[in-house]
């Protein structure tokens, strides 16, 4: 599935939705899933980019990362790898029911 599946467009509505007034934008990572997930470095290297452009062009922006099943490998493997320079990540969460 191409997109936002069928997790992330409800996300994104979720988010929209409770920040009335500010602007929300959405990219959908670039990945071939497979069902052994090896396709998660390669998924972490595109939104890895895509995070450090935007930042370098909007550096007051905010991030929401988010991903499910597979998608959510890639978030992962983003967080854990250095790859996204600190001031940039601040904060982690990866289970969204702890504080």
């Amino acid at each position: 599935m191409q997109g936002l599946g069928l997790c992330g467009e409800p996300l994104v509505s979720g988010i929209t939705s409770n920040l009335g007034g500010m602007s929300v934008s959405s990219y959908a990572v670039n990945y071939a899933a497979s069902m052994d997930q090896s396709s998660a470095g390669p998924g972490a290297t595109d939104m890895t980019n895509h995070v450090v452009s935007v930042a370098k062009e909007c550096p007051n922006t905010v991030f929401v990362l988010g991903g499910y099943s597979q998608g959510a490998s890639v978030t992962a493997t983003l967080g854990s790898g250095g790859t996204i320079p600190e001031n940039l990540a601040p904060a982690r969460r990866m289970d969204p029911s702890t504080p």
